[in-house]
């Protein structure tokens, strides 16, 4: 469609002959026909504490949710901040930190944040302790008493409550009036509670068919795209990537929001020529150089390494023929040592990063280096099985005995004999049966005969 907005958050890095490109690309496509429901809430910073297990739920339906142009932080009942969405954001894509505290038991248990500004809203579909008790006298005692606490405290008079309408009707019968302690009160029934609350403070975003999105990435002409490597966005529904010719990546969502990460090398005669466009929507993207900043981990020692090994691979590749890569390496000895028992690549195993971007690079480096080695040691092996060697004429053992376990009569292997008592170890050499070593010439001494001398 050509309103979707396409970003293409990049780090470019380049070479004479090649650059890389590294980052996140993001399409978000409106709904074909769609009709966009306003949020009820006031367009202004808010603050939603949730129960452990709801905020979950409300994460997964803000993913579908319209994106609003004011913050959002959840906290738990302990006032702890578990997610936030920044004004500014271009979809409603969430962390994965989730509520693990246990829920409070009693109103007057929850424990508000210090410092915060905006609209603050509380989501209860649980009342632990009231639940727990089953008579009805109980149970209003428990309440008076509770929200007598709460109203003392006087932390809940600007927030606004949204409950479940089974315990609001319940406190009703008892004669409490949360309207009297809190700014305002919405009920819904407790398995559509979350979604009640998401559609008021985000709106909803209603169309009869899934948005669509082709699109085309170039780089320039002239610029050939030599590996691309993509990777989802945790929580984010993914774009399909795939590579075409021409120096093309082709591009599709079928979701309102969608993002991939992305690792490129590009071939070219010259970097001037890099220009990074999409077909479709028209749309040209800058290209950010890279910095120490944006790529941490890595230097810019690390990217001619990797360059270097990326044109060392593509020589090899460029001999087809088994003939041709023996000639390449007769003539590049000193790099295919390196590259097989010493190589340059290996600075990629003993580094690291925090940085995605940064670890989609490691990860190609090293995988490099797997690629030359392998190669390499391919070649070496068909090499040596292709040498015909002839056999040769004269043997010096017979079949027999070239086997690892003779298959002969046992009795031609009978223990040698050990004149200083005990077997021989030569168990294997025959010495009785149908050898006759009678007509042998008894053994001479080899001794020596000395002649005394005169005293």
């Amino acid at each position: 469609m050509a309103n979707s907005k396409i970003t293409f958050n990049n780090t470019t890095v380049t070479g004479v002959n090649n650059s890389l490109i590294v980052g996140e690309l993001r399409i978000s496509t409106p709904m074909p026909g769609a009709i966009d429901i306003p949020q009820q809430a006031e367009a202004v910073d808010s603050n939603v504490i949730f129960q452990r297990g709801d905020d979950a739920t409300f994460k997964s339906l803000m993913h579908s949710s319209p994106v609003r142009s004011f913050g959002i932080k959840l906290y738990d009942q302990c006032g702890h901040l578990c997610n936030k969405w920044e004004p500014n954001r271009y979809d409603n894509s969430s962390g994965n930190v989730r509520i693990t505290s246990e829920n409070k038991f009693l109103f007057s248990n929850i424990e508000m944040a210090k410092g915060l500004t905006g609209q603050t809203y509380l989501v209860i579909t649980s009342y632990n302790g009231f639940e727990r008790c089953v008579m009805k006298s109980i149970k209003k005692y428990l309440a008076e008493k509770d929200f007598e606490t709460l109203s003392s405290m006087g932390i809940m008079s600007d927030v606004i409550l949204f409950i479940s309408e089974q315990i609001n009707t319940e406190l009703n019968e008892f004669g409490i009036d949360l309207t009297k302690i809190f700014k305002a009160v919405h009920t819904s029934p407790t398995s559509l509670l979350v979604a009640h609350f998401a559609e008021f403070i985000a709106g909803k975003n209603v169309a009869g068919s899934r948005p669509s999105f082709q699109g085309m990435l170039n780089f320039g002409p002239g610029v050939e795209v030599a590996v691309a490597r993509f990777r989802s966005v945790k929580d984010t529904p993914n774009i399909e990537c795939q590579i075409r010719r021409g120096g093309r990546i082709q591009i599709n969502s079928e979701n309102k929001n969608s993002a991939v990460k992305f690792f490129i090398i590009l071939k070219h005669t010259s970097p001037n020529t890099i220009k990074v466009t999409e077909e479709f929507t028209e749309s040209e993207f800058s290209i950010v150089p890279y910095s120490a900043g944006n790529l941490p981990g890595l230097e810019a020692e690390h990217f001619t390494t990797l360059f270097d090994g990326f044109n060392f691979l593509e020589r090899i590749n460029s001999n087809k023929a088994t003939e041709a890569v023996s000639q390449f390496i007769n003539e590049n000895q000193l790099s295919v040592v390196s590259y097989m028992f010493a190589s340059p690549l290996t600075v990629f195993e003993l580094v690291d990063s925090e940085s995605e971007s940064s670890q989609m690079i490691i990860e190609y480096g090293s995988t490099l280096r797997q690629q030359i080695y392998q190669i390499l040691v391919t070649h070496a092996s068909k090499t040596f099985t292709g040498i015909h060697k002839k056999p040769r004429k004269n043997v010096m053992f017979n079949d027999n005995e070239m086997r690892p376990n003779y298959s002969e009569p046992a009795q031609l292997y009978s223990a040698g004999i050990n004149f200083h008592g005990g077997s021989g170890r030569l168990s294997s050499v025959p010495n009785s049966g149908p050898y006759d070593n009678n007509h042998l010439v008894p053994a001479l001494s080899c001794s020596a005969n000395y002649v005394q001398d005169d005293e």
